[in-house]
């Protein structure tokens, strides 16, 4: 059997949102045990080794835009969960700890148990409710 991965279906402005290869697999092969999983992971790691010097560039010079955000007076509402398995809580935390050293007003909300992005779905009194005072506050 082979496999064939394509990533012409990839422009420029998706290169970031692949990086982090553990939270993507898991999203598409949620068993640990599942081959294909580790073989996205695999894939995507190598993808970004190869193009380090180009496409990672550009991925790298958005991350570092993304966590110094320059848009220091606007306030930022963050909705995420600790069983998210594409955008670790971890990872989310860092940034928001990051923006507040910065003096961005952050607030942020979050889930232990909601998958990626179904905050909305999953617990939507809590959603919206937060979304609504974030607004009123900003507005």
């Amino acid at each position: 059997m082979h496999v064939i991965i394509n990533f012409n279906f990839l422009t420029k402005q998706h290169y970031f949102h692949i990086y982090y290869s553990e939270g993507l697999a898991a999203h598409f092969f949620p068993s640990e045990q599942n081959p294909l999983r580790f073989l996205v992971k695999f894939t995507i790691e190598i993808f970004m080794k190869i193009t380090a010097s180009t496409n990672g560039v550009e991925w790298k010079a958005s991350s570092n835009t993304f966590h110094n955000n320059y848009l220091k007076h606007a306030p930022s509402l963050w909705f995420y969960s600790k069983a998210d398995p594409v955008s670790r809580f971890e990872d989310c935390e860092t940034v928001i700890n990051k923006w507040k050293h910065l003096g961005i007003d952050v607030t942020a909300i979050r889930w232990d148990d909601t998958p990626h992005i179904q905050h909305g779905r999953k617990d939507p009194d809590r959603y919206f409710g937060e979304l609504d005072t974030f607004l009123t506050k900003v507005l």
